[in-house]
């Protein structure tokens, strides 16, 4: 997974993004956009936040945090939801 901050100086912008790089075995690596055009990301994790103890392989959340302190998202593999 990689946070796309779009660019080093602070702005209000919509210009982040996250993406997910996938290896084909040969080091080339297919990319998945999760999310764009929101607020510069500054972080991205993977984890079970519902707590229902599913793997990260079967069913991911992505806590995404964009440089807006106010913000956060996360996405179920479904939709976005702003927390």
């Amino acid at each position: 997974m990689v946070a796309v901050l779009g660019v080093i100086f602070p702005c209000n912008d919509k210009i982040g993004s996250v993406v997910i790089l996938e290896n084909d075995g040969k080091n080339h690596f297919k990319k998945h956009v999760v999310i764009d055009k929101v607020a510069r990301v500054s972080d991205v994790r993977a984890g079970d936040i519902d707590g229902d103890v599913y793997s990260i392989q079967t069913e991911t959340h992505l806590i995404i945090c964009p440089q807006k302190a106010s913000t956060g998202m996360v996405w179920n593999g479904l939709k976005i939801q702003e927390i």
